[in-house]
């Protein structure tokens, strides 16, 4: 029973705290995009590169991110229990 508790707490950790992490990453990624349009790095790369890349980074921050943390979370909830 005790495990089952622990195992439902690390799911809900881990939906929360990976939901904050994409959007205070996202909202980073998009300052640091925005702030640096006067850099001459934004003016020459195409604007079809840029955002394939803060897709991809986003991807890692919802997709893998939160597997990786749900493992970690189970293992050690597993271990306490």
């Amino acid at each position: 029973f005790g495990q089952g508790v622990l195992a439902y707490f690390a799911v809900v950790i881990v939906y929360l705290g990976g939901f904050q992490a994409a959007k205070t990453i996202h909202n980073e990624l998009l300052a640091v995009i925005i702030r640096g349009s006067v850099c001459r790095f934004f003016d020459i790369t195409p604007i079809g590169r840029l955002l394939n890349s803060f897709s991809g980074d986003m991807d890692v921050v919802d997709e893998e991110l939160p597997a990786t943390m749900d493992s970690f979370m189970t293992f050690i909830f597993m271990v306490l229990a």
